[in-house]
């Protein structure tokens, strides 16, 4: 086996555990600091990983708190 094919079967093996492909990913896209402080947040389906409707409350509340 050479290089190239270990580091494939590495990358293949740990695909799984990529916490990048697990978590949805949820980022501030455009923001207003002067006047009214208001954000927008962007939340981007990378491989299947939706926002759980459990989870949604806590990140709407974060965001609040921000």
């Amino acid at each position: 086996m050479d290089e190239r094919s270990c580091g494939r079967i590495s990358r293949q093996l740990a695909r799984p555990y990529d916490i990048g492909r697990l978590d949805p990913h949820i980022e501030i896209v455009d923001v207003d600091l002067a006047g009214d402080v208001w954000f927008i947040l962007d939340h981007a389906v990378i491989n299947g990983g939706l926002l759980d409707e459990a989870d949604a409350g806590p990140v709407l509340q974060h965001r609040a708190d921000l």
